[in-house]
């Protein structure tokens, strides 16, 4: 973006009107201390944590998600006497006419509503013939044995004995549920040949999910996959992208970012270019990542077996700035 004032311009003013920042993304984004957060002492209102990019001034603060396509809305709460200065100086005329009117952008995450399939049952009391089968593909194939790993991902099945035409017959389901223990999602995978698609989930955006958000202690590293299958293999405190994009339009990424919390990046190997960017967006909102490679012989975590995957995380290493090309074409072309 082509704009008619410089950098240092920009980040002169934003530091007179909310005081001294912290650059990052080489003086792309500026943080500073968030007024709204301060007014209010909500948790964690001390921390630099408002983002303002200097091109544009669109910004966000990650701990209370207030957000504005420029600063006018800040300026005239907080700052009244700037808001003329930022005005006349960076704000192009056409952009007079489209001004947010003083008000911020809705700050409120729409909670999101699914329900489970029709005919799903738990898995571990029922012993009909899907049930069975369904139990040795997840013995076999996926390292689920125990009973008490059966209720911790709460694993069901919409079972052809008991409901033959459910649209979802012949699929292990994983349900997910929020920080209150309410569903928000779930996937469902064939054990059986020829049924497919092989996944099904809900129509809930995923960018608007924190799967098994329940389990997750955001105060210590959170391991991150890309699906709830390659969970299994994973240490507790562990969560999946349903993907291999996170950004900041997604609300693990926001957070991650809020809490400060590391992360150590788990994806398959085909998702090499995709770790390296998910990785260097999380650093430029300072957050610690280190990277887990997955051997080439695995090609995802999920191929793994629990004891694999537990020696290779003491094996993952640090994401910074200062390796980051290296890191990038190592991802790209291996050792």
């Amino acid at each position: 973006m082509t704009t008619f004032y410089t950098k240092g311009t920009a980040i002169e003013f934003i530091e007179r009107v909310f005081g001294e920042g912290k650059l990052s993304n080489g003086g792309l984004n500026v943080s500073v201390l968030c007024p709204e957060c301060e007014s209010k002492k909500e948790q964690g209102y001390s921390k630099k944590k408002l983002v303002i990019r200097t091109d544009n001034f669109i910004s966000h603060c990650w701990v209370c998600n207030t957000k504005s396509r420029n600063l006018v809305p800040w300026i005239k709460k907080w700052k009244p006497n700037f808001l003329s200065e930022y005005i006349t100086t960076f704000l192009k005329s056409e952009q007079l006419k489209d001004l947010d009117g003083g008000e911020f952008e809705d700050r409120g995450q729409k909670k999101q509503h699914t329900s489970l399939p029709d005919g799903f049952t738990f898995l571990w009391h029922s012993q009909t013939s899907d049930a069975r089968r369904a139990k040795r593909y997840l013995s076999k194939d996926r390292g689920i044995k125990e009973e008490k790993d059966f209720w911790y991902w709460k694993l069901g099945i919409v079972d052809s004995e008991v409901s033959p035409q459910a649209p979802h017959v012949g699929r292990i389901i994983v349900p997910s549920f929020d920080k209150e223990g309410e569903l928000n999602y779930w996937t469902g995978r064939a054990f059986k040949k020829g049924i497919y698609p092989k996944y099904i989930n809900p129509t809930v955006p995923r960018e608007s999910i924190i799967f098994n958000e329940i389990n997750l202690d955001w105060k210590n590293p959170i391991v991150i996959v890309e699906g709830p299958f390659d969970l299994f293999k994973c240490s507790e405190n562990a969560t999946c992208l349903l993907g291999s994009t996170l950004d900041p339009s997604y609300l693990l990424f926001r957070k991650i970012v809020e809490n400060e919390t590391p992360v150590i990046l788990a994806l398959d190997c085909d998702a090499k270019e995709k770790t390296f960017e998910i990785a260097k967006n999380l650093l430029e909102y300072g957050v610690k990542v280190d990277l887990l490679r997955v051997p080439e012989t695995k090609q995802d975590v999920g191929a793994m077996s629990k004891k694999e995957f537990l020696d290779l995380k003491d094996t993952a290493t640090p994401f910074t700035v200062e390796n980051s090309l290296l890191e990038k074409i190592r991802l790209t072309f291996g050792n």
